[in-house]
């Protein structure tokens, strides 16, 4: 929580963070088996950046164990 909250009072405006990590999933705890739980779910992911008045803009997996979020700052 509270790193969130810093990245959002710190970036400007218009700007966006991207944040790359491994999720609580499926295709994780088929390759990391009980080791998966070390990573946070993806609503978790999206409930602290809300919490932090950070804005999902975009989301993507960008390799089969990888999702990259795109986030703003809320105006």
């Amino acid at each position: 929580d509270k790193f969130f909250r810093e990245v959002a009072r710190v970036l400007s405006p218009n700007g966006t963070v991207l944040l790359v990590e491994h999720f609580r999933d499926l295709p994780n705890l088929a390759v990391f088996g009980p080791g998966f739980l070390h990573f946070f779910p993806g609503r978790e992911w999206r409930r602290l950046c809300a919490g932090a008045g950070l804005q999902l803009a975009a989301e993507r997996r960008i390799k089969p164990f990888v999702t990259a979020l795109l986030l703003r700052r809320k105006p």
